[in-house]
C-alpha cells in the first residue's frame, strides 16, 4: 500500500480469458479523487485525468522485461484497477535500505538496465520525469532484474518543451527543471546518474 493506492497479488482463474492477462499479477485499486471541501473547485477532475492520462500513456508502451506492463484496467466512479506486472521483489529503494551497498557489478547491472528502459521510452517518443529507486520495481526477490514503473509525470518529449512546471523528486531534478529552462529526455539521464550515485 502505498501513496498511489493498495496493490494486491491476483491469480488468474477463468480460461481462456477475453482479455489476454498473465496467470499472476499485480492488482493496483486507486481510489479516484472527488470533490472536497476547501479545494479549488475541478481539482479533482485535473486529478481524475492525470490518473487517466497515466494508464493511457503505460497501456501504449512498447512490451519490454524492462518496463512495468499495464495489461487492463477498469474503472467505476470510484476507483480505477490496473492489472500490472506481479514485481515480487518490490521496490529497488526497499532492497537498498534493507541490503546496504551493492558491489560494483551489481549497480553496474542495475544502471544498464536502467539506461536500456529509458532509451526505450525516449525512443518511443516519452520522457519519465520521475526517474528515482523509487519507480524501480524488482521483477522477483532472486535476482536483480528490473523494471521502471510509475509513469504519472510521464509526458510525451514533443510536450516537455511546453513545460514550464517542476515537477518530479527534487533530489533526482536535473538543474533545466529547478531553473524552468526548455526541458528534454535530458532530464531522465541526470536523474539516472543521481541515482547511480
Amino acid at each position: 500500500e502505498g501513496g498511489g493506492g493498495k496493490v494486491y497479488e491476483g491469480v488468474r482463474t477463468a480460461s481462456p480469458c477475453a482479455v489476454p492477462l498473465p496467470t499472476r499479477a499485480a492488482i493496483k485499486i486507486v481510489r479516484l479523487p472527488k470533490r472536497r471541501r476547501g479545494r479549488p473547485p475541478g481539482e479533482h477532475r485535473r486529478e481524475r485525468a492525470l490518473l487517466e492520462r497515466e494508464v493511457l500513456l503505460m497501456r501504449a508502451l512498447p512490451t519490454s522485461p524492462l518496463l512495468l506492463t499495464c495489461h487492463a484496467s477498469f474503472g467505476s466512479r470510484f476507483s480505477l484497477q490496473l492489472v500490472l506486472d506481479l514485481c515480487e521483489g518490490g521496490s529497488l529503494y526497499a532492497y537498498l535500505r534493507s541490503r546496504g551497498r551493492l558491489k560494483e557489478s551489481a549497480v553496474t547491472s542495475l544502471a544498464a538496465q536502467l539506461a536500456m528502459a529509458l532509451t526505450l521510452l525516449h525512443d518511443t517518443g516519452i520522457v519519465h520525469r520521475d526517474v528515482k529507486p523509487e519507480n524501480v520495481l524488482l521483477a522477483n526477490r532472486s535476482t536483480l532484474d528490473i523494471k521502471l514503473a510509475d509513469f504519472g509525470l510521464s509526458c510525451s518529449i514533443a510536450d516537455i518543451q511546453e513545460i514550464d512546471e517542476i515537477a518530479g523528486t527534487t533530489e533526482y531534478m536535473a538543474p533545466e527543471i529547478l531553473t524552468r529552462r526548455p526541458q528534454d529526455e535530458r532530464v531522465d539521464v541526470w536523474a539516472l546518474g543521481v541515482a547511480v550515485y
